[in-house]
């Protein structure tokens, strides 16, 4: 069985649009309340990280999984991942800062810095803007390169 790329974050971070173009799908953007298995990725739920208890799932999907990608909206107010959660994959974790159309500003990406951190997601992290399709191509070429 061939890895694939473990995609988590919560509402709203991207999962369903980043897993659409990964898994070089055709047709209209399909969002799932339960784990999703793609040609090349899993994508969990945002209710799985909600959960304490529902966390053991995603962490199990790491035998699966060659990267781990932690998404990250830029307009989400409240912690969604619990500290040091980085360091329970045994594969690479990526960490993706989501975004629509404006960029995030420089005290934004301070406090971003601090959660990454929090998890322990090594810097530099990625940066997605969402409403443009060359960003969202330009991240997937470098998860499809890591994989290689």
């Amino acid at each position: 069985m061939r890895k694939k790329i473990l995609i988590i974050g919560p509402n709203h971070s991207g999962k369903a649009k980043l897993a659409h173009y990964l898994n070089e799908e055709e047709g209209p953007i399909k969002k799932r309340g339960s784990i999703v298995y793609g040609k090349h990725t899993i994508s969990v739920p945002s209710s799985y990280l909600e959960s304490p208890d529902m966390r053991k799932h995603i962490i199990s999907l790491r035998t699966q999984a060659h990267l781990v990608l932690m998404l990250y909206p830029l307009m989400q107010k409240k912690k969604v991942y619990p500290p040091n959660f980085a360091k329970v994959f045994n594969v690479p974790v990526m960490g993706v800062l989501t975004f629509n159309e404006e960029s995030p500003s420089s005290s934004q990406l301070q406090q971003i810095d601090k959660m990454f951190e929090e998890i322990k997601i090594m810097t530099p992290y990625e940066q997605l803007n969402l409403s443009c399709e060359t960003s969202i191509e330009s991240l997937c070429n470098k998860i499809r390169k890591k994989g290689e």
